[in-house]
């Protein structure tokens, strides 16, 4: 039986990164260019992948180089590196000149990235769904503001991934080494789970930062949209931006989270909706609203469904055009 963590890699790969799966299968046929593919199934051992050429369809099994078990908590992140080596290998047999896929480029950031040891130095409960731990003993850390993100990883006796996933920063304080990262209550995650009761002198790793938000200089507009989890990074946004620059801020949070996260610009229009109905509030006020003029940016991060809602509405009919728009999706609801 596949295991769901093989699964969901299958899924993610076909729906965001097929320009990375096609330069795999022009690898693996050689003599024909691809026009689909996506991947049936993976394994422990191998994965599925189907290729169309024209008329043609293929069906490759492709072995995966699993190097070392490390126990079937960092089995899928293992299976992950391996198709990870399928795409290098495919970028080395490419003759095409194509630029570097979306896959390529989050690889080549990820092995880039500097990693420091931090201490919690304080651990504050906001609100009922965020918790704010700040982390130290960050010489060296090179804030770059707006929506920054790390990984935050736990030891484990292996050394394995298993225990990492992003956070976004709240508020840095470089000549200090000390950095806030805001937490949202979340059911799942096992970073989120410790950050639920680290305490003061407790450990982690830290990486170091990367952003999504590249808004261009003229803007007039800035309309921020997420959920819990992308609230440290609206909240930073909405402190960093110009006072001039008018600022809309759709959040689906509770009102003391959001008086919590906005406190420092009361001047911000916040309009609160609740988990799970982000993505329809935000498409219908913009309905409502005139069409954005040029001056407008948007922002969102949220979960995954509500985000890509969002993104279809606005570069369709909401007459956002790409350079206007960047959108992040922080997390993933479990069907």
């Amino acid at each position: 039986m596949l295991n769901d963590d093989f699964s969901e890699i299958a899924r993610y790969l076909n729906q965001f990164h097929r320009d990375s799966l096609l330069l795999v299968a022009s690898a693996l046929l050689g003599h024909a260019t691809p026009t689909d593919t996506s991947i049936d199934k993976v394994s422990r051992t191998s994965c599925l992948i189907q290729v169309v050429a024209g008329d043609d369809q293929f069906s490759h099994e492709v072995a995966l180089d699993i190097t070392r078990d490390a126990g079937e908590a960092s089995v899928s992140d293992a299976v992950r590196r391996a198709i990870f080596d399928l795409v290098r290998n495919a970028r080395r047999l490419d003759r095409s000149g194509r630029p570097p896929t979306q896959l390529e480029r989050i690889v080549a950031a990820t092995e880039s990235e500097t990693w420091f040891d931090a201490e919690v130095r304080s651990a504050r409960q906001l609100s009922s769904s965020i918790r704010e731990l700040t982390f130290g003993s960050l010489a060296g850390f090179a804030s770059l503001g707006g929506d920054e993100h790390i990984r935050i990883g736990l030891a484990t006796d292996d050394q394995s991934r298993a225990g990492r996933a992003f956070f976004t920063v709240r508020r840095a304080r470089p000549a200090a080494g000390e950095i806030d990262v805001w937490f949202a209550r979340h059911p799942s995650g096992a970073v989120s789970q410790w950050a639920a009761s680290a305490q003061p002198g407790t450990t982690a790793r830290v990486s170091s930062p990367r952003r999504v938000f590249q808004p261009p200089p003229d803007i007039t507009h800035l309309v921020l949209i997420g959920d819990a989890p992308g609230l440290a990074a609206l909240a930073r946004l909405a402190e960093e931006w110009s006072p001039e620059i008018k600022v809309t801020a759709i959040v689906a949070v509770d009102c003391t989270t959001a008086r919590v996260a906005f406190a420092a610009t009361p001047e911000v229009d916040v309009i609160l909706t609740e988990c799970g109905a982000l993505g329809t509030v935000a498409v219908r006020w913009f309905y409502r609203a005139p069409r954005p003029p040029a001056g407008t940016y948007v922002f969102g991060a949220g979960e995954h469904h509500e985000m890509a809602l969002l993104k279809r509405h606005l570069r369709g009919v909401g007459g956002i055009g790409r350079d206007q728009l960047a959108i992040s999706e922080y997390w993933r609801r479990q069907s």
